[in-house]
């Protein structure tokens, strides 16, 4: 089996493309598509370990603090777990650096650069790892369910369906 894979947050045509498999955050719908989600994925607020963040109590103080941002994910939408709250922050003042792909933004907060708006399936093992810090932690965004999409057709090829059962199979034991 030979894998080809491509990392993007734009939304490509992936009919056009002639993909088999794809995985989205979000559910898009696509005709002739079957899409299964996996999980819920949840964006949280990061920092490199060094960073002074204690001032900040609420996401309306992050406005005078360095940050990093991704396309596609402003803005940065957050619920207060506690208190229910919602805040929608625009990243728009202090920007060091903007991206256009999850691993560079996260690349960007390890080294310092600034605060950022990260997946946890990207975050939390690098909190735990101790390379990142979360800020207001009682804040996150909704959860967007991460899934897999791929064609609806009573042929699918052996190989494709191997890497079909193989990651429902995965994101069931998660």
């Amino acid at each position: 089996m030979q894998l080809d894979l491509r990392f993007s947050n734009n939304l490509i045509d992936i009919e056009k493309e002639g993909i088999d498999i794809a995985f989205r955050v979000r559910n898009p719908v696509i005709d002739n598509w079957v899409i299964r989600e996996l999980k819920l994925t949840h964006n949280l607020l990061c920092v490199h370990p060094n960073y002074e963040h204690h001032t900040i109590t609420h996401p309306e103080q992050l406005e005078d603090h360095p940050k990093v941002t991704c396309l596609g994910l402003v803005p940065w939408q957050l619920k207060n777990q506690q208190t229910s709250e919602e805040y929608s922050f625009n990243p728009n003042t202090h920007v060091r650096l903007e991206v256009d792909e999850i691993q560079m933004m996260k690349q960007a907060v390890e080294s310092g650069v600034g605060i950022s708006y990260i997946p946890d399936y990207i975050a939390l093992p690098l909190i735990e790892a101790t390379k990142l810090k979360r800020i207001l932690p009682d804040w996150k965004s909704n959860g967007q369910p991460f899934s897999i999409l791929y064609r609806d057709r009573k042929q699918i090829p052996y190989r494709v369906r191997l890497l079909i059962e193989h990651t429902l199979q995965h994101f069931t034991n998660v």
